[in-house]
């Protein structure tokens, strides 16, 4: 890939908020969603991408299940305290 194919790209998940972390928290992901007052609580969703990064989506939600914000992580790796919020599931809720 050429080294301005590369830079457009990394410029255009910049801006729309795309980027690899190298390591995802918990305290991370719940600090973004507090960053909205109404969430009570998050769903978490992770998938495994081919290329061996895990894509985590945090969605905040108020106590009747209101949406207030969506952010979506590709990371390296997991925290332990991540990873055992998920346990065996592809899913998981988190209380904020």
């Amino acid at each position: 890939m050429s080294a301005v194919l590369f830079e457009s790209l990394a410029v255009a998940g910049m801006l729309l908020g795309i980027g690899v972390v190298a390591y995802l928290t918990l305290s991370r992901v719940k600090s973004a969603l507090r960053r909205r007052t109404a969430t009570r609580y998050g769903r978490l969703v992770k998938r495994e991408l081919e290329n061996g990064n895990v894509e985590v989506i945090a969605i905040g939600l108020t106590g009747d299940g209101t949406r207030t914000m969506e952010k979506t992580y590709v990371a390296k790796a997991l925290d332990p305290e991540l990873n055992n919020a998920f346990g065996y599931s592809q899913t998981a809720r988190i209380d904020i």
